[in-house]
């Protein structure tokens, strides 16, 4: 028993004497992966009254439902991208400001939303008439049917 107690003893301090680790430990690894430089890229939404969807690049889409800023996607610098609106809030138009670009520093894209349907008003003779102006809406006739078709744009 005592030759067994022995032999951890010595095979205990073979293994301390390692230190475990190897490496070397210096910053010269040659084997360490390159570090890889990356921006967020988000946007600012201003004027939105409903749900908006945004994507960019190939990243998973985003719905905002209030006006807010919100990082869209982090990606490499020098990296190529796109913001698309995937969906918006049916009475109001979105725009995008810088929707494409190439990514070297953190970068924020404006959304402004506004209102498809204002009513100005107007005095008459007297009398105040409102009318309604509707923004982004494309109307077309189908010659076949003879139906027109009103389309939000």
């Amino acid at each position: 028993m005592k030759k067994l107690a022995g032999a951890v003893v010595v095979a205990m301090g073979l293994l301390q004497g390692c230190g475990g680790g190897g490496g070397g430990g210096g910053s010269n690894d040659s084997n360490a992966p390159p570090q890889i430089t990356t921006y967020s890229l988000s946007a600012s939404v201003s004027g939105l009254e409903g749900s908006l969807t945004l994507v960019a690049s190939s990243a998973t889409p985003v719905t905002l439902t209030s006006s807010t800023q919100a990082t869209l996607a982090r990606l490499p610098a020098g990296t190529a991208y796109s913001i698309s609106i995937v969906s918006q809030p049916e009475l109001q138009h979105c725009t995008l400001s810088a929707s494409s670009g190439t990514l070297n520093v953190d970068t924020t894209v404006e959304v402004t939303c506004t209102s498809r349907v204002t009513m100005p008003e107007t005095t008459i003779a007297g009398f105040q008439v409102a009318r309604f102006e509707v923004a982004g809406l494309e109307l077309t006739n189908d010659e076949y049917t003879g139906t027109t078709t009103t389309r939000s744009t």
